[in-house]
């Protein structure tokens, strides 16, 4: 059994192996107007925007859920996906147009114990749907955040 540091970095440790060296630009712990991603990516030349949202125990998930916070994310991305370790949400639990990404590592998905190093491994359970155009103006304020962080803190980017 994992806890949830160990599982927040295997999340982690997915995303930067997966996105660095890609045309996306990736960004943790993005805020804007109140709402806080866990991980945003910014394709420039689609000009697409993805957000996660990183869940690590399922009290947290439960949560969102009923509190509807995740709605609040929908204005500021093309796709949203809820991203959790292996087995944690079920797909049915997962709003519509919604994505559930759960990472778990190659060798717990292969059934291996302990063959060399244990890279992260994606499962999609649900791909998110395209939920439309951000507003011009939220697109405008994103883009400004981002500059705004690249200025300050670049290495925040991967």
């Amino acid at each position: 059994m994992t806890t949830k540091k160990q599982d927040l970095s295997l999340i982690a440790s997915y995303f930067l192996r997966k996105w660095v060296g890609t045309t996306d630009i990736g960004l943790f712990e993005f805020g804007i107007e109140g709402c806080r991603f866990d991980c945003i990516l910014f394709n420039g030349h689609r000009q697409r925007i993805r957000g996660f949202e990183f869940k690590v125990s399922r009290a947290d998930f439960l949560h969102e859920i009923r509190s509807e916070k995740w709605k609040q994310y929908l204005r500021y991305c093309h796709t949203f996906s809820f991203v959790c370790p292996k087995g944690l949400i079920d797909r049915a639990e997962v709003p519509k147009n919604v994505g559930l990404l759960q990472i778990t590592t190659v060798n717990e998905h292969y059934g291996y114990t302990d063959r060399g190093q244990d890279f992260p491994y994606p499962l999609w359970k649900k791909r998110p749907k395209f939920l439309g155009e951000i507003p011009e103006r939220e697109f405008r304020k994103i883009v400004l955040v981002l500059i705004g962080r690249i200025k300050y803190r670049k290495d925040d980017f991967f």
